[in-house]
């Protein structure tokens, strides 16, 4: 069965932008800065949601709904738990290196990190993806969003960052379709950043990226 014209076109447009762009990311022969490259993804995810009469703005700023923002406090702080005692019996000598060893520099990436990454990719990962192009989602809206998000990290060049993302993008990515609230889905996504930059896995999201 053929694809509709305008389908084949929203094919195209979302594979350009979710498969091409972190490709060209990654492997172009100009590349740009990722934090460039994510705050060009935050503009182009606002001019096309707000473009959009069918968008409801209210997305954007909307309420986290008591009972979803409780669950997504008590859901982080098991992770965060078994998470922290993983790492005590695995390599407790790395585990919050970060927060002992450069405490200034940890506290402006508990800052920086939300605003200047997560926010960004929210728009771009979960308002816009599952807005404009929900029809070519609509059988596993959640798990092929969190593999496009995890996907979006091949510029850091390794495995372990693909696939933390790509696991915590469908929880991310649940949590917003569940909600429909951006913000909740965002305090999500810099709870579990932050405390991955905190326990010490911060060398695979960040340094082993392309600047």
């Amino acid at each position: 069965m053929r694809m509709p014209p305008r389908a084949s076109l929203r094919l195209v447009d979302a594979l350009l932008l979710y498969v091409g762009g972190p490709l060209l990311l990654t492997f172009g022969f100009h590349r740009p800065p990722v934090l460039a490259a994510l705050w060009l993804a935050l503009a182009l995810s606002l001019v096309l949601l707000l473009r959009d009469p069918s968008f409801d703005r209210s997305a954007l700023l909307g309420p986290m709904p008591r009972r979803d923002l409780a669950r997504v406090l008590l859901r982080f702080a098991a992770v965060a738990t078994v998470a922290t005692a993983a790492g005590a019996l695995i390599a407790p000598e790395r585990l919050f290196g970060f927060v002992r060893e450069r405490p200034g520099i940890w506290a402006l990436v508990m800052v920086a990190y939300p605003v200047f990454s997560v926010i960004p990719q929210g728009l771009f990962y979960r308002a816009l993806l599952f807005h404009r192009y929900s029809a070519l989602l609509a059988a596993h809206p959640a798990l092929v969003g969190g593999l496009l998000f995890g996907f979006g990290h091949i510029a850091f060049r390794n495995w372990v960052a693909l696939a933390l993302t790509s696991v915590f993008g469908v929880l991310f990515a649940r949590t917003y379709l569940r909600t429909g609230s951006l913000p909740l889905s965002c305090l999500e996504h810099a709870l579990y950043g932050c405390f991955a930059f905190s326990i010490g896995l911060g060398e695979f999201l960040y340094s082993g990226a392309i600047r």
